[in-house]
C-alpha cells in the first residue's frame, strides 16, 4: 500500500492543527484549549472558544462536519498544574463525546474565509469529509 500524503497546517491561534488528506478530501482539525492544563478560573468558567480558518480545501465543495470534545485532566503527579506547557507530563483527554454547536456541513470557501467556530472544550476534534 502506498503511503498517503497528510498535510499539517498550524492554524490561527497556534493551539489548533489541521491534518489534511488532500487526495481523499478529508481531514481533522484538532484543538487543545490554552486553558486546558491550568487550574479552573475562580468563577468556574471555561476558556474561550476559537474560530479558525481552514486551509487547502476545495472552495466549491461541501464538507460534512462531525465534532467531538473532551475534558483535559492534569495528571496528579505533575507538579505544574497551572500550565501544561511547563510541566513534564502532558495532560490526558477524558470523556470524549460528540460536541454540539457545529453545523453538519459547510462549503469549503466559507471554512477558509469565515472560519469554523470550535467548541469551548479542553480538547476538540472536527472531522471533515468532502461530500460527492
Amino acid at each position: 500500500m502506498d503511503p498517503r500524503r497528510c498535510e499539517l497546517h498550524v492554524l490561527d491561534d497556534g493551539m489548533t492543527w489541521q491534518f489534511d488528506l488532500p487526495e481523499e478530501g478529508r481531514g481533522v482539525v484538532y484543538r487543545i484549549d490554552a486553558w486546558a492544563g491550568r487550574a479552573a478560573p475562580a468563577d468556574g468558567s471555561a476558556g474561550p472558544g476559537a474560530s479558525v480558518t481552514l486551509r487547502a480545501l476545495d472552495a466549491a465543495a461541501t464538507y460534512a462536519l462531525t465534532a467531538y470534545a473532551g475534558a483535559v485532566v492534569q495528571s496528579p503527579t505533575d507538579s505544574s498544574v497551572e500550565d501544561f506547557t511547563k510541566g513534564p507530563l502532558f495532560p490526558m483527554v477524558h470523556a470524549v463525546e460528540p460536541a454540539s454547536g457545529i453545523a453538519a456541513s459547510a462549503v469549503g470557501s466559507a471554512l477558509m474565509e469565515k472560519g469554523l467556530e470550535l467548541p469551548n472544550a479542553g480538547a476538540c476534534w472536527v472531522v471533515y469529509r468532502r461530500m460527492r
